[in-house]
C-alpha cells in the first residue's frame, strides 16, 4: 500500500481514490 517509489506520478492519481 505505501507504493510511491517507482509510480511518483501516479501516486498522486491514486491518492484521490486512495482517500
Amino acid at each position: 500500500m505505501k507504493q510511491r517509489k517507482t509510480t511518483n506520478r501516479s501516486t498522486r492519481s491514486h491518492n484521490k481514490s486512495n482517500k
